[in-house]
């Protein structure tokens, strides 16, 4: 892969099936490694390696297996899928069926048997707006789905009242691209994420409050619409705290605003359940 290790890889922890190594300057994560049978055609099986490297220069978190005895990569998959686009409003001239779309939104439940009373807002370019293309923001007060998110979108550990007044919860940790996740914006007390927006970017402004309340919603809004579609918990869905015990837990989403790699792109990476992270 061209890799130039910075420094010596080290075993940073040894589970039964799995040995994590030191991130030897080419990884942004530890790098998790497990013994594998690998089966290929025509029955043959081999025994080999897997590992998953998150490149520290660009999106690309690629996951190898590797023969044990040649060293030769047998399979590369990326866990990375990216979306480029121009800024130029001409490129963008398709019409908005947004309206039209049979979406099921995700509401209060009334007939919800919890007792706590929710109250947040979001200044945003709500559902089902694609972006500021197409309309303008507004503030939307309680658009968690209580059967998809019963504690609300500011919850954690599945007890009446948020653990965070910043922009993350149980579904989505939503901050500024950066290196051991980076700027958040704070509700305050009331949860009310309501800031400026210049829709002219610049260097100076940037409207970084706005855009990662933008991304805040729209990925907790995800959740709760893919939740009433059978994508939940049992499923596999994105949650730190699983309240029904099922499934895996631990995995919400990490979205990250204002891209270290580029412009007017999207990048969303899945590793697999259970995959180590430290």
């Amino acid at each position: 892969m061209g890799y130039t290790f910075q420094n010596a890889l080290k075993i940073v922890d040894k589970k039964e099936n799995t040995t994590i190594l030191s991130d030897g300057g080419i990884s942004k994560y530890e790098i998790p490694v497990k013994k594998i049978y690998y089966a290929e055609k025509h029955g043959k099986v081999k025994s080999a390696w897997e590992l998953s490297i998150k490149e520290i220069e660009g999106v690309n978190w690629f996951n190898f297996f590797v023969d044990d005895s040649s060293g030769e990569i047998i399979l590369q998959n990326n866990w990375t899928i990216e979306c480029n686009h121009e800024h130029d409003k001409t490129n963008h001239n398709h019409p908005n069926n947004a309206t039209s779309l049979k979406i099921l939104k995700p509401t209060k439940n009334k007939d919800s048997e919890k007792s706590m009373v929710f109250s947040s807002g979001y200044n945003v370019f709500q559902l089902p707006l694609e972006s500021p293309l197409y309309g303008s923001r507004s503030l939307v007060l309680d658009p968690e789905n209580l059967d998809a998110s019963p504690f609300g979108w500011h919850d954690t550990d599945g007890i009446d009242g948020e653990e965070y007044t910043v922009t993350r919860g149980n579904n989505v940790n939503a901050y500024e691209d950066g290196d051991n996740f980076g700027y958040q914006p704070d509700g305050g007390p009331s949860l009310t994420f309501d800031f400026p927006f210049n829709p002219i970017y610049s260097a100076s402004d940037q409207s970084e409050d706005a855009a990662i309340t933008n991304l805040f919603y729209w990925n907790n809004i995800a959740h709760d619409i893919f939740h009433q579609y059978g994508f939940d918990e049992d499923s596999g869905n994105f949650q730190e705290n699983n309240y029904s015990g099922l499934g895996i837990a631990n995995d919400q989403v990490l979205a990250e605003s204002q891209d270290n790699f580029g412009t007017c792109n999207a990048n969303f990476q899945t590793p697999p359940k259970g995959w180590f992270f430290r």
